[in-house]
């Protein structure tokens, strides 16, 4: 049969003759319903079949270009390789070869976009904050290139130098000496683990693990758990009455809120009374207050849930309104704060939630002073250790479970407030009533113990007369 030249194939194709054309050399024209493409056809060296290897299509790949790709593909022939196979995996060692240009920079891009559909917002903030310090250290390198040496002489950065909008200067330190460090050490290890395991599950990097290797690796339990202080039970009715009489003096209030309560000390005095999370009532909104059925219901996207529970309206938590809490409320109301349902109860200056940082401040800073200064005790306490107290006010009572309800935990679990010791993942898969009206007494108890202050404990009934018409 004659070889194929351009005449022949265009008449080939135009008379619409399906079939294989052979040309010369196991180069074949291939014509099915008008279209062509070339194949090479050979007998395999492994296993001695005859298959076919395709080229390409027409008119893309001409005759002259279809056969020396044939003698391409018989020169690996000659050599007992498969051109068919050498060909894939030169097209995958190139897919390999583009991956490996791939940057840390555009890895963390990759990963931070994969995360934030499935993460709330104050996680996907701090994720991006340790992934910020993992961009200034390596984030031009190719993510192959990236060892456990580089990772613990380069990444890890503090930041100095930082005071009143001073921009601060970051100095590297090491990841060993930044875990070692730093409270989030360990939060912070498990995001540059995670970052190069996305990496590695994407074919972006071939090499292990370069974060979890035995160099990098952190000692047991390198940092020892500081469970928030708590307030002792017989001086509890002292802080609410610190709280109570606190008042700014000078300094930097001496205008327009010399003489009044601040907000701060109301919102603590809310917490304490409630024992909710401080971040719930941090967020508290007026239009979440029923004072006719005399009830809080905290959404649940303000709760301490995982995600995807934040996201469903159904998991809020109902918390009962005691004398004191609707009186910090009328307080509220009498000296003329927005009372709009979408306003804060709790606003700062600005009108926002006020952060946890500064309500930290607030007590350990001026209120502890306070009390220290004024009532001769010197007390060290953390708000959410208030908690802490309720559970010790509560737990001689025949009604442990429920101070579970109250302070918004799950039902259940392995502690102290549970009746049979142990609960099942199905028992607390089942809803649960909240029990709101068998905790309202109790929770009224608790509010006349709070407030039940006697000056003669802590001090001297004169110095005490004093101190409140100083404060008045």
């Amino acid at each position: 049969m004659p070889e194929l030249n351009p005449t022949r194939i265009r008449h080939l194709i135009k008379a619409g003759r399906d079939g294989m054309h052979a040309d010369r050399d196991g180069l074949y024209l291939r014509i099915t319903n008008g279209n062509a493409r070339w194949d090479f056809r050979y007998t395999d060296p492994v296993t001695g079949k005859r298959t076919k290897h395709r080229l390409g299509p027409l008119p893309a790949m001409n005759l002259g270009e279809a056969r020396e790709k044939t003698a391409e593909c018989r020169k690996v022939l000659l050599g007992g390789k498969d051109p068919k196979l050498e060909r894939t995996k030169a097209y995958y060692e190139e897919v390999r070869t583009r991956s490996i240009t791939k940057t840390v920079d555009e890895v963390i891009a990759d990963y931070i976009d994969n995360k934030k559909d499935s993460v709330g917002a104050g996680f996907l903030k701090n994720l991006k904050r340790h992934l910020a310090i993992v961009s200034r250290a390596i984030g031009k390198m190719p993510i192959e290139q990236v060892t456990p040496l580089i990772i613990a002489k380069n990444v890890g950065d503090i930041c100095i130098g930082r005071r009143a909008g001073r921009q601060g200067v970051y100095k590297t330190v090491g990841l060993r000496a930044l875990w070692q460090q730093r409270q989030s050490g360990q939060e912070f290890q498990r995001v540059v683990e995670d970052l190069f395991k996305h990496a590695i599950s994407f074919g972006w990097r071939t090499t292990a693990n370069p974060a979890t290797t035995t160099v990098l690796r952190l000692p047991e339990n390198p940092h020892r758990t500081e469970h928030r202080k708590e307030v002792p039970l017989k001086h509890v009715p002292l802080v609410l009455e610190a709280l109570h009489t606190y008042r700014y003096l000078g300094g930097l209030h001496a205008g327009r809120m010399n003489g009044k309560r601040p907000i701060l000390a109301r919102l603590v005095e809310f917490i304490c009374r409630s024992g909710v999370r401080t971040g719930e009532a941090r967020q508290a909104q007026w239009k979440e207050i029923d004072l006719k059925r005399r009830l809080w219901t905290v959404p649940a996207a303000h709760r301490k849930l995982k995600f995807k529970y934040k996201t469903d309206p159904r998991n809020t938590h109902e918390v009962p309104l005691t004398d004191g809490m609707i009186a910090v409320l009328s307080g509220l109301k009498a000296d003329g704060y927005d009372t709009s349902p979408e306003a804060l109860i709790f606003p700062n200056q600005n009108g926002r939630v006020f952060d946890a940082a500064v309500m930290g401040d607030f007590v350990r800073k001026h209120l502890q002073r306070y009390i220290r200064e004024g009532y001769g005790v010197d007390l060290v306490f953390h708000v959410h250790g208030i908690r802490s107290s309720l559970a010790d006010w509560w737990r001689p009572k025949a009604t442990p479970a429920l101070w579970k309800l109250q302070v918004g935990q799950r039902p259940g679990g392995r502690d102290d407030f549970t009746f049979a010791g142990s609960a099942t993942k199905a028992e607390n898969a089942y809803g649960h009533s909240q029990l709101t009206e068998d905790r309202r007494p109790i929770m009224e108890e608790w509010d006349t113990f709070c407030s039940d202050f006697s000056p003669t404990s802590v001090m001297k009934i004169s110095d005490y007369r004093i101190k409140r018409r100083r404060a008045a």
